[in-house]
């Protein structure tokens, strides 16, 4: 009663019902979900834009359309198209425009313990970096000195304060974040061994637009134009004119990022970019959620009454799905030959890479599986694609509540996944 286990063969023919409609937490593989109503939403090619904009006073505006992978580089592409207008001051403020999506942070269905480590990043239509960041640390040359600390990238949102000291033997490093007048603070803490090798903390930070913001203002300071202004929140008045956008990544590749690696900051901000193109509105976690369940019951046999679904990423306990509702959506995706093909690549591939990379090694469904993960305490679940050879794929979906040990668990998995290749 613990178990939801189905599977169909490519033409719809039952090969494993063990309490197939059986409702149970599903954690991360809620994503499969997502990111089927998110590709049939917007087509697997589509991208999002990040504007730069001027008007009449000499602001600067940073507008953000909901790119979740609005990284470094092109940050840095967008500076370098803005270059070409030729301005080399700025007199106004830098403006960060997030109003495209509503401002709760985080979505009432995740987990409701925050902490501030990258993997529950805040969300915001305008982001940057995954609104985390990395904080590097080496030793000092001499033991007792402060070893070397440094944020990625460098810029005046982030404040670091260094209370490390280099020792003679052991590594024992921590960082702390605390908000302070508009800024984020973090304080790094312990020891670094001498000769050690560099060491990484990622954390995530408050004030997501900001944080951009303050980045746009040090590439720009790179490049050789001075802002003189402060950086603000604010809305982008209709007649300011843009004078760089970036093009995000295609959704497709997205998808990868937030499949493979199971990211839930990636299927919030895509859920809530959804909500926004679909009801023309500021984008809304509550609306993305209605207009996924529109999807999934409009595209399968799927009633009110048959599902919970409280969050996207499925970082909850609440969510509640059986195998065999999982397997009917793959289904439709198979069918769907507009996003089949860019949905099944962005899966984890069996002993190959992502959340499966370490799983699946000797067994017949090593790199012939596609399968997306879910963990959470007492939860394991795997759903996908299993190869049967000459083009045949088996439909998947294998569901876990309880107290057995999980890695046994996954390993059970992993062995019933590959039976359904041979």
């Amino acid at each position: 009663e613990h178990l939801s286990l189905y599977a169909v063969s490519a033409g719809g023919e039952e090969v494993l019902n063990i309490n197939g409609k059986k409702k149970l937490i599903p954690a991360s593989i809620t994503k499969l979900l997502t990111t089927a109503a998110v590709m049939d939403t917007f087509k697997p090619d589509h991208q999002f834009k990040t504007e730069l904009l001027t008007d009449t006073k000499g602001n600067l505006y940073l507008k953000g359309y909901g790119d979740p992978a609005f990284v470094s580089e092109k940050m840095w592409m967008l500076v370098n198209d803005f270059l070409r207008a030729r301005i080399k001051k700025f007199e106004g403020n830098i403006i960060c425009d997030e109003s495209y999506f509503d401002d709760e942070r985080f979505d009432e269905g995740r987990e409701s313990e925050r902490n501030d480590r990258a993997y529950d990043a805040p969300v915001s239509a305008l982001s940057f970096n995954w609104n985390s960041t990395t904080i590097f640390v080496r030793p000092g040359d001499v033991k007792g000195e402060k070893a070397n600390v440094w944020s990625d990238p460098e810029n005046d949102y982030i404040i670091l304060k260094n209370k490390t000291v280099t020792a003679a033997h052991g590594t024992d490093l921590s960082a702390e974040r605390s908000f302070e007048n508009g800024h984020d603070v973090l304080t790094v803490t312990g020891k670094i061994a001498m000769g050690s090798p560099e060491k990484h903390i990622y954390k995530n930070i408050t004030e997501p637009a900001l944080y951009a913001g303050y980045n746009l203002k040090a590439f720009l300071h790179q490049r050789g134009v001075e802002v003189t202004g402060k950086v603000v929140k604010g809305e982008t008045p209709a007649s300011a004119k843009v004078v760089a956008e970036s093009q995000s990544d295609r959704l497709y590749q997205i998808a990868t990022s937030m499949n493979k690696f199971s990211n839930n900051f990636v299927a919030e901000m895509l859920a809530k970019g959804m909500a926004a193109e679909q009801t023309g509105k500021q984008g809304k976690m509550a609306a993305a959620i209605e207009k996924i369940r529109d999807f999934l019951k409009g595209n399968s046999s799927m009633t009110d009454k048959d599902f919970t679904l409280v969050n996207v990423s499925g970082f909850t306990r609440q969510n509640r799905f059986s195998a065999a509702q999982f397997v009917d959506i793959l289904s439709w995706v198979k069918n769907n030959f507009s996003i089949a093909p860019e949905f099944i690549h962005s899966l984890p591939v069996a002993g190959v890479d992502g959340t499966l990379e370490k799983r699946f090694h000797g067994l017949p469904g090593e790199r012939n599986v596609r399968a997306k993960t879910g963990l959470l305490n007492g939860v394991v679940a795997l759903s996908g694609f299993a190869s049967r050879g000459k083009g045949g794929l088996t439909i998947f979906a294998f569901i876990f509540n309880g107290t057995e040990n999980e890695a046994h668990v996954r390993e059970t998995f992993d062995q019933l996944a590959s039976q359904l290749v041979k």
